[in-house]
């Protein structure tokens, strides 16, 4: 007995790039009138496209997956692309989205957090230590602006990444690392003139130069 589907299914895996090619001339050849279809039947057309998907669902879902492995490099160079040459129109977007959406924003971090509060944890943890140096900069910069001070470095810090140092101010604006304990050490009790004239000398041991000439040299 003739099975037409089955047919059908041959022919068309065995003719696919003629087939494929005709589509595209025919599409080319009938553009407005296949405009003016997909216009007029616009809600019937959504219907049976929405029926498809969802009887097969499953081929949908593996055939993305699979485009998505073997394509990685070519869809992040494109999603560059794009967010590059439409960058002010994401950003109008995006606040917009924000300002409009505030509550449920809110809300949705909120029990995202709730949910993810040991992964969140462990993250923040990792990620203080891996950039403890950074943090550190950060604020001790947010607290000199509380305070009016500046906080333009004499020179990078030097010492290596397992000493933890804090940003030592040796003048209204200039600042200079030494390690944590040390700062902390002469901390305790006493004014900042006092505080800076007990780590002087301290400092200029450390770096084998005295401030004013660190100042001259590097400041």
């Amino acid at each position: 007995m003739f099975n037409k589907k089955e047919y059908n299914k041959k022919y068309n895996l065995e003719h696919k790039e003629q087939i494929k090619d005709y589509h595209k001339k025919y599409n080319l050849e009938h553009k407005e009138q296949i405009k003016e279809y997909y216009l007029k039947h616009r809600k019937h057309l959504k219907i049976i496209r929405k029926k498809y998907y969802e009887s097969h669902k499953e081929i949908f879902k593996n055939y993305h997956k699979q485009y998505r492995l073997e394509h990685i490099e070519q869809r992040r160079d494109n999603h560059r692309k794009y967010y590059l040459e439409h960058i002010e129109q994401r950003r109008i977007q995006d606040k917009k989205y924000r300002l409009e959406h505030k509550k449920q924003i809110r809300e949705l971090g909120k029990k995202y957090c709730q949910e993810h509060k040991k992964q969140l944890r462990e993250y923040g943890l990792k990620y203080r230590e891996e950039h403890i140096t950074y943090i550190k900069e950060i604020v001790a910069q947010n607290n000199a602006r509380k305070k009016g001070l500046g906080f333009v470095k004499v020179m990078p810090n030097p010492y290596p990444k397992g000493i933890s140092i804090s940003w030592h101010h040796i003048s209204d604006i200039y600042v200079i690392a030494i390690p944590t304990w040390f700062h902390c050490k002469y901390l305790k009790k006493l004014t900042v003139d006092k505080h800076r004239q007990e780590l002087e000398p301290v400092i200029e041991r450390l770096y084998g130069n005295t401030i004013n000439n660190m100042l001259l040299c590097y400041g």
